[in-house]
Order: structure tokens, then C-alpha cells, then sequence
């Protein structure tokens, strides 16, 4: 499946050249050129799926931030609590999974963040409660 965004797709309709053997799947972010990306045939995704996308990257950096504190919590219980909050986390990256594929959009592969990563150092280097204060 070929994505094509927004500022592409200005182009191609301006040259003629969409065709549903080139793109036969868009994300367009105006009612116009999703309108107009229908009409050549084109499966067209709305700025929504984007939306979808950025949510299923939140949730799944929550999920291994919580995962990665429950590992290093030095309290039995505080470590319990940051996994049920991973596994909350986890159970909602599924719902935009869900959601994603619904409307045939890609689903990215998983991957965990920066700043996640830079926050588990803080909590390793200085303590969870340096990053997670209870």
C-alpha cells in the first residue's frame, strides 16, 4: 500500500497523474482533496488516521515506561501498581491497533520513544520516584 500526504497530493492533482494503480491508498488531510482523490478511485484516509497513529504511538510509550518502572520500583507494591497501569496502557495501544485496521490504514510497527528512553535512564540513574514522584 502506497501512503501519499497531503502536500504530495497537491501536486498530483495538479499534474493528473493520480491513478488508482499508482495510489490506491491516500491520507488527505481537507474534504476537498480527499473529494477529489475518491473520485479518481483512490481509497483516501482523513488527518483522523493520523490522529489514530499518534495515539497508538502514545499509548504503546506509556506501556513501556510503566513496564520499565515496574522493573526498577524498589517497593513490591509500587512495582505492581506501574504494571497494572502498563497493562491499562497496552489494552489501549490495542483499541487504536483495532482502529487502525479497521479503516485498512498502516499500523506501525512498535517502538519504543526518546524520551521514554531518557526518562527509564533518570529512573535507573536517580531513583522511579525521580520521574514519578508518589
Amino acid at each position: 500500500m502506497r501512503v501519499v500526504r497531503t502536500s504530495a497530493l497537491r501536486s498530483l492533482l495538479r499534474s493528473g497523474s493520480l491513478s488508482p494503480d499508482r495510489f490506491p491508498c491516500l491520507i488527505a488531510a481537507s474534504w476537498g482533496y480527499r473529494y477529489a482523490a475518491a473520485a479518481a478511485g483512490l481509497a483516501v484516509f482523513g488527518c483522523g488516521d493520523e490522529r489514530f497513529v499518534d495515539n497508538l504511538r502514545i499509548e504503546r510509550d506509556n506501556a513501556a515506561l510503566y513496564a520499565g518502572l515496574a522493573e526498577l520500583a524498589g517497593n513490591a507494591r509500587l512495582g505492581s501498581a506501574y504494571r497494572r497501569i502498563a497493562d491499562i496502557e497496552r489494552a489501549n495501544a490495542g483499541f487504536w491497533t483495532t482502529r487502525l485496521e479497521q479503516l485498512g490504514a498502516p499500523v506501525p510497527p512498535p517502538r519504543v520513544g526518546r524520551r521514554v528512553l531518557v526518562l527509564l535512564w533518570f529512573a535507573r540513574r536517580f531513583g522511579t520516584e525521580f520521574v514519578m514522584p508518589t
